[in-house]
C-alpha cells in the first residue's frame, strides 16, 4: 500500500511540476518570439513604404506650347524634358509649321512659352526675330543699340535720342527721315531690323 500511495504522490508531483514549469517558462518564450517578430516587421514595412513614396515623386515643369501645333496649351512635363517632348505633348507640328524654327534637343524651362512659327512667318521680312537677334525698337533702344544698326553712327544715334526726348515716340518707321542725315537709302538698310 505504501508503495502504491508513494507512486501516486510521485505522479501527482511530476505532473504538477511539469504544469508549473510550462505555465512559468513557455508563455514567456512564446510572447518574446511574437514581440520580436512584431518589432522587426514594423520598421521594415515603414522603411519600404517611405522609399516607395520617395521613388514615385517627380519634379515637373509647366510649358506653354503655342503657334503651329495641333493642340496648343499649357503642359506639365518632367523637369528633364526636351522641346521635342513639349511639341509631342501638344499633338505635334501642324502642317504649316516650320520645324527648324525651334531647337528640338533643348531642355525646356519652367514657365517658358514655346512659339512654333509657320513657314509664312519665317519668310516674311521684318519678323520679331531675325537670325536669332531681336529687332531694335527705335522708341526704347539705347545709344549703343542704335549704333549697332547699319548706317547709324554715334551722331545719328544721338540725334534719334534727342528727337525722342523732344517729340516723344516715333509713330511710324518713316518718321526717322525727319532726323538730319537719315534719308531713304539709310532707312531701307535698317527697315527690316527695326520696330516701334
Amino acid at each position: 500500500m505504501k508503495r502504491k500511495s508513494l507512486g501516486i504522490i510521485a505522479a501527482v508531483l511530476l505532473f504538477g511540476g511539469m504544469g508549473v514549469f510550462y505555465s512559468i517558462f513557455l508563455p514567456e518564450q512564446e510572447n518574446t518570439v511574437i514581440l520580436k517578430e512584431e518589432e522587426t516587421a514594423r520598421p521594415t514595412w515603414e522603411g519600404e513604404e517611405s522609399v516607395e513614396i520617395e521613388g514615385t515623386e517627380k519634379e515637373e515643369v509647366y510649358v506653354h506650347v503655342c503657334g503651329q501645333v495641333k493642340k496648343p496649351g499649357v503642359y506639365a512635363l518632367d523637369k528633364d524634358s526636351r522641346v521635342a517632348d513639349a511639341v509631342e505633348a501638344a499633338g505635334g507640328f501642324s502642317k504649316k509649321a516650320r520645324e527648324s524654327s525651334v531647337n528640338l534637343a533643348r531642355r525646356v524651362q519652367d514657365g517658358e512659352q514655346l512659339y512654333i512659327r509657320s513657314v509664312e512667318e519665317e519668310e516674311e521680312p521684318g519678323l520679331a526675330e531675325e537670325k536669332g537677334k531681336s529687332l531694335v525698337n527705335i522708341n526704347s533702344a539705347s545709344k549703343e543699340e542704335l549704333m549697332g544698326l547699319p548706317g547709324i553712327g554715334e551722331a545719328k544715334a544721338e540725334a534719334i535720342l534727342a528727337y525722342r526726348s523732344r517729340h516723344g515716340d516715333f509713330k511710324k518707321i518713316e518718321d526717322l527721315k525727319k532726323i538730319e542725315g537719315i534719308k531713304d537709302g539709310v532707312l531701307e538698310k535698317i527697315r527690316d531690323k527695326i520696330t516701334i
